[in-house]
């Protein structure tokens, strides 16, 4: 459009600077153009505006719109766009869920199933072949679980996977029918795994599982269950039994970890690779059976020692060690004593031999490896002592198979009867010429002994002195060289004096002891020899006082009565007098008023008042508790007397009730079968009480509550709760305070009578209970009821002296007629002293009445009284004022001494025992000799089996023979051990050929070693121990004897006393004919899983091979790259031989075997090749895989970023629901697999529940996702789009405005031109 203004303006701007300083005036006058011009601008943008806002719908379509608002409108359209692709991925993730949880749904019913098959096996009307028809189905169904759990795809990707995030997996190559029978022995029964050192703690794992005959499934059962007992915890190992046989052990890392197996190992690692650990044919095998949680019980000296000798087997052989344990006193399980064993060998500075060591063999029973090149043989102590008959057995660790022989002599002997002792006897008189000659026969030899004359004694024969004839005829026989022993035994002997007192006798004996030893006493009493022998054996000459009885006195008079007066007392009329005497005075009587008497006071009380007045000084009525007593008041009174009569009965008499008696006592029981720590008899100590409990209901308190008994020598008391019980509450209330106490019993009923229990059992447990008058707890009438008994009251004691027994007539003189003796009451005066005129008395009434006159004159009358019996006196007090002490204390009692007292004397006269002799005139007693048998038993079956003979491998069979003395105290000098070493030629032997081999050749030794007294006989059975684990029948048994000898006494050459023991089998045979090992003589080998005989090319930094040999490590690094399989072989061959990476040679050798390495050790016996790791196992020797982390399965489930929803990547293979071992193929298994079966239907359900869980989520998640981008959409909307009808009205009016400014800009136009036409003009 023309704009003039603009054109105007561009004129002017084009005059030059100086055109426009000459320019005085410019005139530019057209504003209302100017305004109209931009008011038609602002109005046509401002409808431009309004109708692309009409036309899009938004009221932001640009930037310039609304720069914020549009900002954050983009903002919100990508979060909707977001939100709704979410929507979509989950429920993708919720696809995925339902093809997961479908097939979980088929696990779940296969698990149903499982559990109901094993459900019917444990039935036992099953037949094992329904059980076998059962497994197979459960095999099958494991199977396809396994399938289930490998085959499941969403989108072509696994749905659930078969390990844990981080895994290491060793892969067996080796193929393993289910019903492959495996038959493991120990010590062929451990599984090694080893981890990295430094990066675990502990490193290295052992299991062990029971010796047994399994099935391919029933071995990996046990190997699950030693895993499951694992100490420290399982940290994540499984061996995996696939659906191709195939044994995997896996590593599953617990919580994310990283997992890795350096190596495995052990005897069970040929499930996984074919490997052998070879045999040390002397690890030992015991027989010794650990019951349960029975101990073996040690006892010192009996069964507590324990010796063994290890001899190496190498070239050139080192020196054998001998090893000695001794086990403290105790009781101890299987571990125990392994720990202890061991803990012994590791303290032994001798033993460098760590795989030397006590480990368990089978379930029972206990084993000593002989470890590499080492023997353990010659085993020794006296736990191997064996105890038959009624002997107490004492069990060995291992086995009880030597039994000691026995020598024992008696020693030929006389025991005197001629008795000393110097209270009672004469010293024994030897007079010249009369009796000093002492004849005898030592052995046949004859010998007189002239004995000095003397007075002698019998004393100890370390009394040296010449008056003890102990001593004097031991320095006879000593210079005579005569071989006998004198000794002064004791005796408690009482024909004497009825007083038991230790007398002395002479004893001589034979030195040594047997049947060819005797000793031959001349005892004819008309010659000189007989009488000596009658003075030193047969007669004692005795002389001794026997003294009297004396009791002392009471000084307290009074009179307490037994009846219970506690509450009211009724005195009846007819019955209300008492009758007393006091100081022996006239009776005098009161009489009682008859009535009712509150209380016992106001009956003492009244019967104070009733007291005559001339005895209320003297005596007075009171009380004791709840009896009546009567009491002197002054010394003067010297007795209280009651007559019976009148309220005699109901105040002083009282009726007692005491506990039906009752003495019983028993013992436990308990016998062990040797062999076995458990025993076959094991009963508990208890009584039962032969009287019931009296009462269906009964009261205990403070006066009946407390039962007393012994229970193992221990005193028992318990004090029952006050309360009132029926007879089984009773019981029950015993059973609380023993319970509250620890007392190892219990109470029970049986019948209506108690029943005492040990709770504990064996002979160590005991019982007893005394129940009388004296003996007994309070409560004992409860439970045994009582019998009642009448009382009278307490009355004063005075004393009294009973005399000897007399033989009248009894003569007394100046002599013997002075009698002294001391008032109690006046001990600060001399005492009293009688004197009886001398006189022969043939009456002991008449020697009374005489006393009786003398005492009363010195004394008074009715003080003491003087009686008599049928052949002594007696002498008593009649009251307090007439006490005495004991006459026997004052010296010089001439009457007392001769007529209470009784002087006994006489001589006394017995033959001595053990005379064999039959000759009148003659003592004779000759010595005996017995020998039991020694003999030692195998543990090796040599009947059953041909054993062969390889000469310098198991030819030499050594047995030593041990003789120990049995001197008091014993003599070391006298013990000797020979060794009896046979070599027995090559060949195959039956067990009678090797016997009978054997026999010569040892009688041969005890020839050579000059022992020919002895005879040695080797046998195949023979003796029936009855041990548990012992094979009698078919083990070889070797017997000592004694040599038969028509000269000897005996019958036989008569050995040594002492102990005779065969023991210490030892030899490169001892394994092979006696002791019992386990294994079979090959090396042991190793073979690698790889397939390698396509050769083998090593990745960079994976080429050095490492392994231990016998704990010695070696490292092999293949220099070149790549290698054919033979140059594999060559090479390790070379390094075996010279050396590996640091110079060590190894006795190993390399082979290939089917394609596979194969090492193999160069020596025969229990060498351990393991721990097979390098960076090139895993290409020459494991079969390898794993991961060390696995990335999270995410639902992108938001519209940014971290907003993901993780699936847990599930496991339900038979491994993870630990089902892959399980099975049903016996009840012992059924039982385990049905709670793992009820493990993993939870754990599936578990694992079901957490994906529906995730379902339910995601489903609440995408509601929530649409609502956000519904919400966040209507947002945007308000925002964004436009308002049409003020669109529209905006429009409308700003269409107006632009058309008008329009109009308005035509119209200004026009001014310039007029002004230009008015300029020009």
């Amino acid at each position: 459009m023309y704009n003039p203004i603009t054109k105007l303006h561009k004129v002017i701007n084009h005059k030059t600077i100086d055109e426009r300083r000459q320019t005085t005036m410019q005139i530019i006058h057209n504003t209302s153009a100017t305004m109209a011009a931009v008011q038609q601008g602002i109005n046509s943008s401002n409808y431009q505006k309004n109708a692309k806002k009409l036309g899009s719908g938004y009221r932001i379509n640009s930037a310039a719109d609304d720069a914020a608002q549009l900002s954050i409108s983009e903002k919100m359209r990508s979060q909707i766009r977001g939100l709704n692709r979410a929507v979509y991925n989950a429920e993708e993730g919720a696809n995925l869920i339902q093809v997961a949880d479908g097939a979980m749904n088929e696990i779940h019913s296969m698990l149903h199933r499982m559990r109901e098959l094993t459900v019917q096996s444990l039935n036992d009307t099953n037949t094992p072949q329904d059980r076998a028809a059962m497994a197979l189905e459960f095999n099958k169904l494991q199977s396809e679980i396994d399938r289930i759990d490998t085959n499941t795809y969403y989108n072509t990707l696994p749905v659930f996977q078969e390990h844990e995030a981080s895994y290491y997996q060793i892969a067996g190559y080796r193929s393993w029918a289910s019903d492959q029978k495996h038959s493991i022995i120990a010590p062929d029964n451990s599984l090694n795994i080893h981890l990295p050192a430094g990066e675990y703690s502990p490193d290295s794992y052992t299991i062990q599982i029971p010796e047994g005959i399994y099935t391919t499934q029933e071995l990996v059962d046990e190997i699950d269950d030693a895993f499951a007992a694992m100490q420290p915890s399982n940290p994540g190992f499984v061996l995996e039994y696939t659906q191709d046989g195939r044994c995997n052990l896996n590593f599953e890392g617990q919580n994310g970890q990283p997992v890795k197996i350096d190596s495995v190992d052990g005897s069970l690692a040929y499930l996984i690779y074919d490997c052998y650990s070879g045999l040390s044919s002397t690890s030992l095998l015991g027989t010794t059976v650990f019951e349960g949680n029975w101990p073996l019980k040690i006892t010192t000296g009996q069964n507590d020692q324990l010796e063994f000798t290890i001899e190496p087997l190498g070239s050139p052989a080192g020196n054998p060690i001998e090893v000695t344990i001794e086990i403290p006193q105790g009781e101890y399980t299987r571990s125990e004593v392994i720990d202890l064993i061991n803990k012994k060998l590791e303290e032994n500075p001798d033993v460098n031999y760590p795989e030397i060591k006590a480990t368990e063999y089978g379930s029972n029973c206990i084993q000593i490896t002989g470890g590499y090149d080492n023997s353990i043989t010659r085993l020794k102590g006296n736990m191997f002592k064996l105890e038959l008959g009624t002997e107490h057995v004492y069990s060995s660790v291992f086995y009880d198979n030597i039994r000691y022989g026995t020598s024992t002599g008696t020693h030929a002997v006389i025991s005197g009867k001629s008795y000393y002792h110097e209270d009672y006897t004469n010293p024994i008189q030897i007079k010249e010429h009369v009796n000093d000659e002492l004849k005898l026969k030592v052995n046949g030899k004859d010998m007189i002994f002239i004995i000095p004359e003397g007075d002698y004694i019998i004393d100890d024969i370390t009394n040296n002195s010449k008056d003890n004839i102990t001593y004097v005829l031991q320095q006879l026989f000593d210079l005579a060289g005569a071989d006998l022993t004198v000794s002064a035994q004791d005796t408690p002997y009482d024909e004497l004096n009825h007083t038991y007192v230790s007398y002395k006798y002479l004893s001589i004996t034979s030195k040594t002891a047997g049947a060819n030893n005797s000793l031959t006493f001349d005892t004819d009493d008309n010659n000189i020899y007989g009488k000596t022998f009658a003075s030193l054996f047969t007669t004692t000459n005795y002389a001794y006082t026997d003294d009297p009885y004396y009791y002392s006195g009471s000084t307290d008079i009074k009179v307490t009565g037994s009846a219970d007066l506690s509450g009211t007392i009724t005195i009846p009329n007819g019955a209300n007098t008492l009758s007393i005497s006091v100081s022996n005075n006239p009776a005098f009587s009161i009489t009682i008023p008859p009535r009712t008497y509150n209380s016992l006071n106001d009956l003492v009380s009244e019967l104070n008042k009733q007291l005559p007045s001339s005895q209320k000084n003297l005596i007075a009525f009171d009380t004791s508790g709840s009896r009546l007593v009567i009491k002197a008041l002054t010394a003067d009174v010297t007795d209280i007397g009651l007559s019976s009569t009148g309220a005699y009965k109901q105040l002083f008499t009282g009726i007692r009730h005491y506990p039906n008696e009752i003495e019983v006592s028993a013992t436990g029981k308990e016998h062990y079968p040797q062999g076995s720590t458990a025993p076959d008899i094991n009963d508990m100590a208890s009584i039962t009480l032969d009287k019931a409990i009296p009462q269906s209901s009964t009261t205990i308190g403070p006066g009946n509550n407390v039962i007393t008994f012994f229970l193992n020598g221990s005193r028992i008391s318990v004090t029952m709760a006050d309360g009132t019980y029926s007879r089984q509450g009773l019981i029950d209330e015993l059973n609380r305070n023993f319970d509250a106490k620890g007392y190892k019993v219990q109470a029970s009923l049986t019948g209506n009578s108690l029943t005492l229990t040990t709770t504990l059992s064996g002979f160590n447990q005991d019982l007893s209970l005394e129940v009388d008058t004296c003996h007994y707890g309070t409560a004992w009438p409860a439970f045994v009821g009582t019998y009642p008994y009448t009382v009278g009251p307490s009355i004063p004691s005075f004393s009294r002296l009973e005399g000897t027994s007399h033989t009248l007539p009894i003569t007394l003189d100046s002599t013997n007629n002075e009698f002294y003796f001391q008032l109690s009451s006046n001990k600060n005066s001399p005492p009293t002293k009688v004197t009886l005129s001398p006189k022969t008395y043939n009456s002991l009434q008449e020697l009374a009445s005489d006393l009786q006159v003398v005492i009363d004159s010195a004394i008074g009358t009715d003080k003491i009284k003087i009686t008599y019996g049928s052949d002594c006196l007696y002498m008593r007090a009649i009251g307090g004022d007439g006490n005495f002490d004991n006459p026997a204390s004052i010296p010089n009692n001439t009457f007392y001494d001769a007529v209470f007292a009784n002087p006994i004397s006489g001589t006394h006269i017995d033959d001595p025992d053990d005379n064999q002799s039959a000759i009148s005139g003659q003592y004779f007693n000759q010595g005996d000799h017995d020998y039991d048998k020694a003999f030692i038993i195998g543990r090796c079956d040599i009947a059953n089996n041909t054993t062969e003979i390889v000469s310098g491998m198991n030819d030499t069979f050594i047995l030593d023979f041990t003789h120990k003395n049995n001197d008091s105290p014993p003599d070391p000098s006298k013990d000797f051990t020979i060794p009896l070493e046979v070599t027995i030629p090559a060949g195959i032997y039956t067990g009678t050929e090797i016997a009978d081999l054997l026999t010569p050749a040892l009688n041969q030794q005890l020839k050579n070693n000059n022992l020919d007294g002895f005879t040695l006989k080797a046998t195949v059975g023979g003796y029936h121990t009855g041990v548990t684990g012992a094979i009698d029948d078919f083990a070889l048994q070797i017997t000592l004897t004694e040599t038969p000898s028509s000269s000897s006494a005996s019958g036989t050459i008569e050995s040594d006393p002492g102990t005779y023991i065969l023991d210490g089998v030892h030899g490169n045979a001892a394994s092979s004919i006696f002791y019992k090992t386990s294994g079979k003589p090959e090396p042991s080998y190793i073979t690698g899983s790889h397939d390698i005989s396509g050769g083998v090319t090593f990745p960079p930094g994976k080429n050095t091979l490492t392994l231990k040999t016998d704990g010695i490590e070696h490292s092999y690094t293949f220099p070149d790259e790549s290698y054919p399989a033979d140059k594999i072989v060559e090479f390790l061959n070379d390094k075996f031989d010279n050396g590996d990476d640091n110079g060590n040679p190894a006795p190993l050798r390399a082979s290939l075997v089917n394609g596979r390495l194969q090492i193999k050790h160069k020596v025969i016996g229990s060498h351990i090749i393991s721990e097979v790791n390098g960076s090139a196992k895993g290409i020459l020797f494991y079969m390898e895989s794993g991961r060390t982390d696995l990335d999270a399965f995410m639902l992108q489930v938001g519209a940014l970023g971290h907003q993901g929803l993780e699936l847990p990547r599930l496991r339900v293979g038979t491994a993870a629901l630990k089902i892959n071992s399980v099975t049903i193929s016996k009840p012992k298994y059924a039982e385990k697999a049905l709670k793992h079966l009820d493990q993993a239907v939870n754990l599936l359900s578990e694992r079901r529940t957490t994906y529906g869980v995730l379902q339910n989520r995601i489903d609440y998640l995408n509601s929530n996702n649409r609502n956000a981008s519904i919400n966040t959409q209507a947002s945007e909307s308000r925002m964004r789009d436009a308002d049409m009808a003020a669109e529209m009205m905006d429009y409308t009016k700003h269409k107006l405005l632009a058309d008008a400014s329009s109009s308005m800009l035509a119209q200004a136009n026009q001014l310039p031109k007029r002004l230009i036409n008015l300029l020009t003009q």
